[in-house]
């Protein structure tokens, strides 16, 4: 089953925290990710992210997201709070 996640981020300019870490990423498109969704909600700012497995998205956590995070030191202050889940059901619709 797919493994979501979803990071709600409300601090000062989260966007462009987003476009800094995403620029400081050695690849956008990371192993075991299969969709990923970022824009403004009423709590700030969310991307979601959809992966093959936890054990992917762990790996980017630790050797991609993390680094890129340290390295840029996203301004503002605030809060980032990320749900995980396993997908129990999912629906793709076709072309």
């Amino acid at each position: 089953m797919t493994y979501i996640t979803s990071t709600h981020i409300n601090r000062e300019d989260a966007a462009a925290g987003y476009q800094a870490i995403m620029e400081a990423l050695p690849t956008t498109q990371p192993d075991g990710l299969l969709a990923r969704y970022a824009g403004t909600s009423e709590d700030g700012f969310v991307v979601t992210a959809v992966w093959t497995s936890q054990a992917a998205w762990a790996r980017f956590a630790t050797e991609l997201l993390g680094p890129a995070v340290r390295a840029t030191n996203p301004p503002g202050s605030g809060t980032a709070r990320t749900v995980e889940y396993e997908a129990v059901d999912e629906f793709v619709a076709t072309a």
